[in-house]
Parts: structure tokens; C-alpha cells; sequence
């Protein structure tokens, strides 16, 4: 764009003579062929804002999925008795994302938790053992968790005989209903 401005800028006291028809039909061609490109450009943005809307417009759909399966959960105070003294095991995560995790779990559900963060170097297999053993379920955070640390959990569920299961620790309803879930 700025190199179709400088050339029409140098080439403005020969167009007004009118003298070089043949810089003035360049002009017109650059002028064509700036626009066909911001036209595709344009389709092109209209076509990711579309497929963006769409994605949205999907996660506006599971977000409301879920908030009624919680509310019908909810409305469950029997499965909800049923969590009560229940000990999950949550594995991987940032400190502060753990830390939403346990108050969910705490005031929400009335479980108690114990946690592994995913920062730094994972512990032994030997000590993440004896801190999850007795867990009921582990709740393994992705995305903030090495494969070492998650591999550990694999092995602690598997040996153990607990249920797991895997979600991001941004996605707290998320993490609620398979909890409640798996649990109840």
C-alpha cells in the first residue's frame, strides 16, 4: 500500500500532463490489484470470524450443558451427601489454580484434597504414592503437568485401582461435574 502512495506521489506532475499514458495505465493496474488483494484479505477475515463465531458459539453450548448437569446435580443433595469425606488427589496445576480447586471441592462438594503441583521437578513416584494412595479420585490438570508427573499419576491409579480423571484447570464447572460424576 505504501509503495502504491510514494508511486503515485512521484508520478503526480506527469499524470496531471497527461504525458505518460503508459505510467498512468501501471497506476490503474496496481490500484486493481491492491484491491483484488484486500478483497481476498477481507474474505479471508470474514471467513475466520465466521468459523470464530461458530467456535463460540459451540463453547457457549457446553458451557451451558454443563451448568445443567450441575444444576441437576444440585438439586441431587443425595449424590451431593455421598461426596461428603470422599478424597481426591489433584495432580499437576499451577499453586494458585490449585488452590480454586480445593476451595471448590471444599465448600462446594465437602471433599478434602491433597496436591502435586506441576511446577518444578515432579516428586518421587515413592512420595506421590504415599501422599495419593488413599485418594478415591485423582483429578489430573493438563496442560500444566510433565510427563513424568502424569505418567507417575497413571502408574498411582493403575496400581491402586483410582479413578482419574483429566481437565484444565481453568475449566472449574468442568472439573465439578466429573467430579460429581465419577464420585457420586
Amino acid at each position: 500500500m505504501l509503495e502504491l502512495i510514494a508511486k503515485v506521489e512521484s508520478s503526480t506532475s506527469l499524470i496531471r500532463s497527461g504525458k505518460d499514458q503508459d505510467l498512468i495505465d501501471e497506476l490503474i493496474d496496481m490500484v486493481d490489484s491492491h484491491d483484488r488483494e484486500l478483497s481476498g484479505e477481507e474474505n479471508d477475515l470474514k471467513n475466520s470470524m465466521a468459523k470464530l463465531k461458530q467456535l463460540l458459539e459451540e463453547c457457549q453450548s457446553e458451557r451451558d450443558s454443563i451448568s445443567c448437569k450441575l444444576n441437576q446435580h444440585a438439586l441431587d443433595k443425595e449424590k451431593i451427601r455421598k461426596l461428603k469425606g470422599k478424597r481426591v488427589g489433584i495432580i499437576g496445576g499451577h499453586v494458585s489454580d490449585i488452590r480454586k480447586i480445593e476451595a471448590m471441592l471444599d465448600q462446594d462438594l465437602g471433599i478434602k484434597s491433597k496436591a502435586t503441583a506441576g511446577e518444578g521437578s515432579p516428586p518421587p513416584y515413592s512420595i506421590l504414592k504415599e501422599k495419593h494412595c488413599s485418594a478415591d479420585l485423582l483429578i489430573i490438570l493438563t496442560g500444566y503437568a510433565g510427563h513424568a508427573l502424569t505418567g507417575n499419576a497413571e502408574q498411582l491409579s493403575k496400581e491402586f485401582g483410582i479413578k482419574k480423571i483429566y481437565d484444565s484447570a481453568d475449566l472449574l464447572n468442568s472439573i465439578k461435574l466429573k467430579v460429581i460424576e465419577a464420585l457420586a
